[in-house]
């Protein structure tokens, strides 16, 4: 064995540290190693392997969930109301796949959702989107869903999250009604009213509701994603899918996927148009940081590694 070959070797097993199933996938990726006859190209694979991030980090996990639970909250917006019933099922079918724990995923996703609501907005027409809507809309979502993802038993969870999700409603809608005179005694139904669609409740102001509408759709995704953690019981995972080419397909599809609804959202947005949709609460909102190529690569390396984490379904992570 060459001296090239060796130094591989040892490159692929401490990346393999770094990795769901860390022997599994060393033992995998040293088999790999053999059938390569090159040693630059062995080389290559090897340190490739190195650099590349985790796909177990849950941090990116957070982050992937956030864009999913945008893009789904977009379809909504987009579609009617309805289909938040099939939004809320992918959400909970994204959960039973994740080796992730309810409490972590409230504590990561948090601060993670009030990042993209507050620099998504590509035209800045949304009056009460900014820190003073958004931060503590976030904050008290995430501290209710942390305490929500300790309960146990279906009826508590549900009613804890509904609780947390209208006292987030609120918090992130109080500096809009105040400004806009409305009367506080509306709070309660804040939270209904932005998922119904307007008009329901005239004496509202549609700015209210347009602007709670596009905070909360994402918040009550991810509250579902949260919610769908703490009820699952651990499964054994199909064999077929712990397969590496499971995961690179699933990577290879999500990634241009994630850049064609990145355009889709904010391609053609000028500030007459979006104030109209934000009104009739079918403004699509919170990917307007990857308007340029950048950002549509960040969101793309996000979406894949998600991607993969949900092709290789597994028991939960214990933290």
């Amino acid at each position: 064995m060459s001296a090239s070959h060796r130094l591989a070797r040892a490159l692929v097993r401490l990346a393999a540290r770094r990795w769901p199933s860390s022997s599994r996938m060393r033992d995998e990726w040293l088999a790999e190693l053999t059938a390569i006859s090159d040693d630059r190209q062995r080389l290559a694979f090897a340190a490739s392997l190195v650099v590349s991030p985790s796909v177990d980090g849950t941090v990116l996990v957070a982050g992937g969930v956030t864009l999913l639970a945008a893009a789904l909250a977009n379809a909504v917006h987009a579609t009617g109301p309805l289909t938040m019933v099939a939004a809320a099922g992918v959400m909970a079918l994204a959960a039973l796949r994740l080796r992730l724990s309810a409490p972590v995923a409230a504590g990561l996703i948090g601060p993670a959702r009030f990042g993209f609501l507050l620099i998504g907005n590509a035209v800045a027409v949304m009056p009460f989107m900014g820190l003073v809507d958004v931060g503590p809309a976030a904050l008290v979502w995430t501290a209710g869903m942390l305490l929500v993802s300790r309960m146990r038993g279906p009826v508590p969870l549900i009613a804890g999250a509904w609780a947390t999700m209208t006292a987030a409603t609120i918090a992130g809608s109080w500096h809009a009604a105040t400004s806009l005179g409305a009367g506080l005694w509306w709070a309660p139904a804040w939270l209904p009213l932005a998922l119904l669609p307007p008009g329901t409740a005239p004496s509202v102001p549609a700015m209210l509701l347009g602007n709670a509408a596009a905070m909360v759709a994402p918040m009550l995704l991810c509250a579902v994603f949260v919610v769908a953690l703490a009820l699952r019981a651990p499964a054994a995972p199909s064999a077929a899918l712990r397969s590496p080419r499971w995961r690179w397909a699933a990577a290879l599809i999500a990634a241009p996927s994630a850049v064609v609804i990145c355009r889709l959202t904010t391609m053609g947005t000028n500030a007459d148009s979006t104030m109209q949709r934000l009104l009739d609460h079918s403004a699509v909102f919170g990917f307007g940081f990857a308007a340029n190529v950048a950002g549509q690569a960040a969101v793309a390396v996000v979406a894949a590694l998600l991607a993969m984490r949900l092709a290789d379904s597994g028991s939960p992570e214990r933290h």
